[in-house]
């Protein structure tokens, strides 16, 4: 993926244009992502989610229940990390982010029945139960009080490509002229 023969800015276009993919392509190994915050305790915590829409490397969307972890753990520290696995391609992307998390009524209203049972539990994530089963109570009526959107805004990334030959890094912070790339040592 990462090609120490193309520039640096055609590389992160082809990063870039795999993340977007991603968002689209339910097969493609960086739909599944890790989120990693800090807990309200400053704990590290690390938790694997689904990407849903995607803008490069400039921002992230991400859906979830409001009532869970890591609603509250952002909301507390709006920083987190994501990153991003191509075991393939031997590709991780790791991007720095601030979020903000809110409602979005419309996507939750489009959301069908499938869908819409990951944010309509009767019971809330992480809740003490006597039984699995008990978990799976849903009211369609919760999904859009519960339902949360994240986003993403991406301040800084590092692709890593692992090689025989030798790995790639690159490396990008956004400034106030814009992104500043630089490849660096692996």
């Amino acid at each position: 993926m990462i090609d120490a023969q193309k520039s640096i800015l055609e590389n992160i276009r082809v990063v870039s244009g795999q993340l977007n993919r991603a968002s689209v392509d339910h097969k493609h190994p960086f739909r599944f992502l890790t989120l990693c915050t800090v807990s309200e305790d400053l704990l590290p915590e690390a938790r694997m989610v689904v990407l849903r829409k995607c803008d490069g490397l400039n921002e992230v969307r991400i859906f979830t229940d409001r009532r869970s972890q890591k609603v509250a753990a952002l909301k507390s520290n709006p920083n987190c990390r994501l990153f991003f696995w191509h075991p393939k391609q031997r590709v991780q992307i790791s991007l720095l982010a601030t979020t903000v998390t809110l409602e979005n009524e419309s996507i939750a209203k489009s959301l069908n029945d499938e869908s819409a049972k990951q944010y309509n539990s009767v019971v809330s994530p992480g809740s003490v139960i006597q039984h699995p089963k008990d978990a799976w109570v849903h009211d369609r009526n919760l999904t859009r009080e519960n339902f949360y959107e994240i986003i993403c805004s991406v301040r800084e990334f590092d692709a890593l490509q692992l090689r025989k030959n030798g790995h790639l890094r690159i490396k990008g912070k956004l400034g106030e002229s814009g992104w500043e790339l630089n490849w660096i040592s692996p």
